[in-house]
């Protein structure tokens, strides 16, 4: 795989303007959280995950993506053990994780009662391979988890042949 020189070794930067600002949150979404406090403040409950809100919200994204199921988590160690546990593996199963990635894209693999098993990494790309996948497969490899590094993607299609 070539890849081009990069800008900061004199190669074309990818962008001559600025990102813009995300503006993740307007009006709209503010209110909406306003309302949740207000409901907590009046009932005395706390919101939390499991809610009517977020169980709408679930079934809207679901629908917006074409249909199937949505579990909204608060951060990536969740959406792995959400997603691990939605396979319903058998204990002792082998799930393939990246060779360079926190804690949080293996840990849920042990708490699922699951074997972490390793690929190596690619040294031009920190990624996982094909290859090293390839590798490490074996009769009891159930799921393989890829972490995509530093805003670059680890390369699908050949991890998914």
């Amino acid at each position: 795989m070539h890849k081009a020189k990069l800008a900061l070794e004199g190669g074309k930067p990818v962008r001559t303007m600025p990102m813009p600002a995300r503006h993740l949150f307007g009006e709209s979404e503010k209110r909406a959280a306003v309302r949740l406090f207000d409901k907590s403040i009046r009932t005395g409950q706390v919101f939390g995950y499991g809610g009517a809100e977020e169980q709408a919200f679930e079934r809207e994204f679901a629908k917006t993506l074409g249909g199937g199921f949505a579990d909204g988590v608060n951060g990536g160690t969740s959406a792995v053990y959400a997603a691990l546990g939605a396979l319903q593996l058998e204990a002792g199963s082998e799930v393939v994780v990246p060779p360079i990635t926190d804690p949080g894209g293996v840990m849920p693999v042990a708490m699922l009662n699951c074997v972490p098993i390793f690929a190596d990494a690619d040294p031009r790309t920190y990624h996982m391979s094909a290859e090293s996948l390839a590798a490490v497969i074996t009769p009891r490899t159930r799921a393989v988890v890829v972490a995509h590094i530093a805003g670059e993607p680890a390369d699908m299609d050949a991890l998914l042949r």
